[in-house]
C-alpha cells in the first residue's frame, strides 16, 4: 500500500503535469487577450517598472522637505485597492503607531499627534473625501495621494503635501505606483531607510517577471496556481507583517478572478477557522 506521502507527492506531480499541458493549450493562447478588455497584461507586466519609478518620484518631490515636525503616529486613509497599501505599511511596521481608518467618520483621538495620509487612486472616494474633510476641518496635517478627482485637485493646506499617481490605470492595478510613492515619502521625510531593501525588491520583481510573464509557459507558477484553484474557492491565510498580503490576494480573487475568496490571519485562526 502507497503511503499517504507518497500519495500526496504523485497527486502533486500529477497536478502540476495536468498544468503544464493545459498551459500550453489554454492560458498561452494569444486569443484570451480578447477578453482583457482593460489590458491588465499591460499593467502586470510593466509592474517592477512601475514600482521603481514611484519610488523615485515621490523621493525627488520631498527630497529637502521635511514634516512640521516628527511624527510617531500615522492615520492612513483607504478604500479597497487603495486601502491595501495603508494595511500592508501598517504590517511592516508594528512598533509605530499606524491606524487604518476605511469608513466615513475620523474619531475623535486622531489629533495634532497625528500625521494623515488619505489614498484614493481615483480621487473620488466618497469614504476617503469624507475622512480627508474631516482632517482639514481639524487642521490636521496630511499627505494626499491621487491621480485626479476630487482629492487631486483639492486646494493643499499649508504644510500639507500632495502626490499625483500616473492617471489611466485600472484603479485595482494601481498599487505599484500608490504603495511605492508612500514608501519613497517615508524614506525621503527620514521615517525609515528604504535605500537598501528597494535596490534588493526591483532585482527580486524582475526575475519575477520573467517567471510569470504571459507567454511563459514552462514551469509558471502564476498560471499552475491558476489550474489547481480551478472549481475551488481560494483560502489565503497570513501572520504578522503577512496578513495584508493575505487580504491582498484575497480582493485580487475578487476583483481579476471574480470568484468568492476568503482571508484568515494566523494564530487567530488556530482557534477556529482550522
Amino acid at each position: 500500500m502507497q503511503s499517504r506521502r507518497h500519495m500526496e507527492l504523485n497527486s502533486a506531480n500529477h497536478l502540476s503535469e495536468k498544468s503544464h499541458i493545459l498551459n500550453m493549450s489554454s492560458l498561452s493562447n494569444p486569443k484570451i487577450l480578447n477578453y482583457d478588455k482593460g489590458n491588465s497584461m499591460r499593467f502586470l507586466e510593466s509592474f517592477p517598472e512601475d514600482c521603481r519609478f514611484s519610488f523615485e518620484e515621490s523621493v525627488k518631490i520631498f527630497a529637502g522637505k521635511k514634516l512640521d515636525k516628527h511624527y510617531k503616529k500615522y492615520a492612513i486613509f483607504g478604500m479597497g485597492g487603495s486601502g491595501i497599501s495603508a494595511d500592508i505599511i501598517r504590517g511592516m511596521f508594528p512598533d509605530t503607531e499606524i491606524d487604518v481608518f476605511k469608513d466615513y467618520n475620523l474619531p475623535k483621538y486622531i489629533d495634532h499627534e497625528y500625521f494623515c495620509i488619505a489614498i484614493s487612486y481615483s480621487g473620488n472616494t466618497e469614504e476617503t473625501i469624507s475622512l480627508l474633510e474631516e482632517t482639514r476641518k481639524r487642521n490636521l496635517k496630511y499627505l494626499a495621494i491621487a491621480s485626479d478627482g476630487v482629492i487631486g485637485n483639492m486646494h493643499v493646506n499649508e504644510g500639507c503635501h500632495l502626490i499625483r499617481v500616473p492617471a489611466k490605470i485600472i484603479p485595482r492595478f494601481s498599487i505599484s505606483h500608490i504603495f511605492f510613492s508612500l514608501l519613497g515619502f517615508f524614506h525621503a521625510t527620514g521615517f525609515y531607510d528604504f535605500d537598501s531593501d528597494m535596490k534588493e525588491t526591483f532585482c527580486v520583481l524582475e526575475d519575477f517577471k520573467k517567471d510569470i510573464t504571459f507567454q511563459n509557459d514552462k514551469h509558471n507558477p502564476a498560471k499552475d496556481i491558476a489550474y489547481s484553484l480551478k472549481g475551488d474557492i481560494p483560502v489565503v491565510y497570513g501572520f504578522g507583517p503577512y496578513s495584508a498580503v493575505a487580504m491582498r490576494a484575497k480582493e485580487q480573487f475578487n476583483e481579476n478572478s471574480k470568484v468568492p475568496a476568503f482571508y484568515e490571519t494566523l494564530p487567530n485562526a488556530d482557534h477556529n477557522a482550522i
